[in-house]
C-alpha cells in the first residue's frame, strides 16, 4: 500500500489539484493565491511544484496534496488516495484482509439507491405513475437523465430486498445509510410512494435522497418531501444541490443562481438558467458560502422574501461579503416560486434573474413596503429591521451609501440614522472576528533577512551562495542547522536538488526548508538582485551589532587589564570598522 501511495503522489501535479480550487499565479519557481483557509487580500498562499507541498504564510496551513484534499473537501485518507488515483489512472490493489471502511460502504449503498430507484422510474412499468408527475410539471426525459431522477414505489422493502439479496448488505447497514428506518413491523425503505430527487456532492458522489410525495399516495400523514438523516457523508448546513450538475456552468458564468428546493434547481436548469442549485431551506449557512465562493463571485438569490428577517441568512450574506462575494436579489412576484416561474415564463425568469438588485437595496425596499414611513411606530418598525442590517455591511463606505439612503427615504437627518446603526449589534462584527486575516509572528528585520537570505541561496545557486560567511551571520538556529547542513553534506560533483535535499535533512528540519523554498515567488530576473540586496542589508546590521559587542568587551578588557585580549579586540574593531565604510559607501 505504501507503494501505491508514493506513486499515486509522485504521479499527481499537486498545482493542477491545487488550481481546480485555486487560482494560482507562478510566482518565481513556484505558484501564489489567496489562501483557501483563511481570509485575506495579499495571497500568502504558495505551492512549490518541485517538492509537491503548500503552505500558507498568513494562517500556517500547509502540507501535500493528501493533506490539502483531507482540509479542504473534508476527505479521509482513503478518500483522498482513491480520488486521486482514478485522476492519474492507477488501480488500487486492496491490502489482504482490508475491509470496507464506513464511509465507503455509505457511498455505495446511496449510489446503488440511486441507481435502483432511476431505474425503476425510467424501465418499469410500476414507474409510471412517477413519469406521468414528471410529464405534467414538464419535466423532460432529458433532465430526468441529467439529474438521475428516480421513484420509489409505495412497498415496503423494495429497495430493502434488492439491496440485501442482490448486494448482500445487512439491515444494520441499511439503518445506518438512513435508507430504511427500524419498525415493530422489521426494517422497512424510508421512502414510499415519493420521487427520488438524489442529493450529490461537488465532486459526484451520491451522499443523501430527497423525497417528495406523489399525490396518489399522500394520506396526510407525512410531509410532502422528507430527506435522508445526516450522515458521515451527508450534512444539510454544508451540501447544495445540483452543484454537481451545474458547477461547469457557474465557474464559467463566475454567477450562481441561489434557489429554496429541489424542484426550484431542477426547473430553472430545464428553462436555460443551467448555473443554478439549491440550498433546501430559505437560509443559506456559512458552509454553504464557503463552497459556492469557489465557484462564483456572484449570488443572485430568487428565495422567499422571509430570508431577509433570518438571522442565520443574514450571517451568511455577511460572511459572503467579506470573501468578496456580491449578493443580489431577483424579484419572482407575481409568481409563488422560481419553479412555477420557470414552467410558466422561462423568459420573464430570465428577466428577472438579470435584474436582481444588491440585496441591501432589497432590504430597504422590503421594510419600506412592510410599514408605513409616514408615522412613529412605522418609522421605528423599519428601524429595528434595517438597523441591524446597515450595522452588518462590512464595507465602511457601501454602509454610509445606505445609511444615506435610509435617512432620505424616512425624512430624517443621516445622523440620527449613524448613531442609531453604531448602537445595533452586528453580525460584521463577529464575522470580522472570525474571519480577520492571520499577521504574521513578530520577527525582528534581522530574522526576516536571514531567512530571506537563505531562502534565496538555496533557490539560486547554493553552491556557491552559502558559505562559512553567510553561515557566521545567521543567529535563528534553526536557520544555521540548515546551513550547516548542507555545507557538512554538500558534494562539488552534484547538481543541488531541493527534494533530494529535503529528504536527507533530519526530520525536525524539513518543514522549516520547505517553508524557505516556498518564499520563492521572485521571478528569474529578480534572483540576483534580491539576493544581492538582502545579504547586504543582513551583512549591515550583523556588523553594526557585532561592532557593538565589541565595544562592550573592550570597555570590559579595559577595566580588568587584559591585554592581549584587548589589543586583540581593538584590532577586530578596527578591521570590522573598515568593512562597515565599504559597505556603507556601497548602498546597495
Amino acid at each position: 500500500m505504501k507503494n501505491q501511495v508514493d506513486e499515486v503522489k509522485e504521479k499527481t501535479d499537486i498545482v493542477a489539484i491545487i488550481g481546480e480550487a485555486v487560482k494560482l499565479n507562478k510566482a518565481g519557481t513556484n505558484y501564489k493565491g489567496l489562501c483557501p483557509f483563511h481570509s485575506e487580500k495579499t495571497p500568502s498562499f504558495m505551492v512549490s511544484p518541485e517538492l509537491q507541498i503548500y503552505k500558507c504564510f498568513g494562517c500556517g496551513e500547509g502540507g501535500d496534496v493528501f493533506t490539502f484534499l483531507e482540509k479542504y473537501e473534508g476527505m479521509d485518507f482513503g478518500e483522498a488516495l482513491k480520488y486521486l488515483a482514478e485522476k492519474v489512472g492507477i488501480k488500487l490493489e486492496p491490502l489482504k484482509g482490508q475491509k470496507t471502511s464506513d464511509k465507503e460502504k455509505l457511498f455505495d449503498l446511496q449510489r446503488l439507491a440511486v441507481g435502483y430507484y432511476h431505474y425503476v422510474l425510467t424501465k418499469l412499468a410500476e414507474g409510471d405513475v412517477a413519469r406521468k408527475y414528471f410529464e405534467k410539471r414538464g419535466i423532460k426525459q432529458e433532465t430526468i437523465l441529467n439529474f438521475k431522477l428516480g421513484f420509489a414505489p409505495y412497498r415496503y422493502e423494495s429497495l430493502s430486498k434488492f439491496l440485501k439479496e442482490k448486494h448482500k448488505y445487512q439491515n444494520k447497514d441499511l439503518v445506518d445509510s438512513g435508507l430504511a428506518i427500524e419498525t415493530s413491523k422489521g426494517v422497512l425503505d424510508r421512502f414510499r410512494g415519493r420521487v427520488i430527487l438524489p442529493i450529490f456532492d461537488h465532486r459526484g458522489n451520491a451522499v443523501a435522497l430527497a423525497g417528495r410525495i406523489l399525490p396518489e399516495f399522500d394520506n396526510g400523514k407525512t410531509g410532502k418531501y422528507i430527506n435522508s438523516p445526516e450522515s458521515d457523508i451527508y450534512h444539510k448546513s454544508r451540501s447544495v444541490y445540483g452543484l454537481n450538475v451545474s458547477r461547469s456552468q457557474i465557474k464559467r458564468a463566475n454567477r450562481v443562481v441561489v434557489v429554496e428546493g429541489p424542484l426550484d434547481a431542477i426547473s430553472s436548469f430545464q428553462s436555460g438558467i443551467q448555473n443554478v442549485i439549491a440550498i433546501q431551506g430559505s437560509a443559506m449557512t456559512e458552509e454553504q458560502v464557503t463552497l459556492l465562493s469557489r465557484y462564483a463571485k456572484t449570488f443572485v438569490f430568487a428565495l422567499d422574501s422571509d430570508f431577509a428577517g433570518n438571522n442565520a441568512a443574514m450571517r451568511a450574506i455577511t460572511q459572503a461579503q467579506l470573501k468578496g462575494v456580491d449578493i443580489l436579489v431577483a424579484d419572482m412576484d407575481p409568481y409563488k416560486d422560481p419553479d412555477e416561474f420557470a414552467q410558466n415564463d422561462p423568459g420573464g425568469y430570465k428577466k428577472a434573474l438579470d435584474n436582481a438588485i444588491g440585496v441591501w437595496d432589497f432590504m430597504i425596499n422590503l421594510a419600506l413596503e412592510r410599514h408605513d414611513k409616514t408615522t412613529g411606530s412605522g418609522k421605528a418598525a423599519i428601524s429595528r429591521e434595517l438597523t441591524p442590517v446597515l450595522a452588518s455591511i462590512p464595507d465602511q463606505i457601501v454602509r454610509s451609501h445606505y445609511i444615506g439612503l435610509l435617512a432620505q427615504k424616512l425624512g430624517v437627518p443621516t445622523e440620527a440614522v449613524s448613531q442609531q446603526v453604531s448602537k445595533s449589534s452586528s453580525a460584521f462584527a463577529v464575522a470580522e472576528k472570525e474571519f480577520d486575516e492571520s499577521t504574521e509572528q513578530n520577527k525582528t528585520r534581522r530574522e526576516i533577512l536571514e531567512e530571506k537570505t537563505l531562502s534565496l541561496s538555496f533557490i539560486n545557486n547554493p553552491a556557491k551562495l552559502i558559505d562559512e560567511k553567510l553561515l557566521g551571520m545567521l543567529s535563528v538556529p534553526i536557520l544555521k542547522k540548515i546551513a550547516e547542513f548542507y555545507i557538512n553534506k554538500k558534494s562539488d560533483k552534484s547538481k543541488f536538488e531541493a527534494k533530494n535535499f529535503l529528504g536527507k535533512l533530519p526530520s525536525e528540519l524539513k518543514d522549516r526548508f520547505s517553508e524557505l523554498l516556498l518564499q520563492d515567488d521572485f521571478d528569474n530576473g529578480e534572483f540576483k538582485k534580491e539576493y544581492e540586496m538582502s545579504r547586504y542589508e543582513l551583512e549591515l546590521i550583523y556588523t553594526k551589532e557585532k561592532l557593538n559587542e565589541l565595544a562592550r568587551l573592550i570597555s570590559e578588557y579595559e577595566e580588568k587589564n587584559q591585554e592581549q585580549k584587548l589589543a586583540q579586540t581593538q584590532q577586530e574593531f578596527s578591521n570590522l570598522s573598515k568593512r562597515l565604510a565599504q559597505l556603507q559607501e556601497l548602498e546597495i
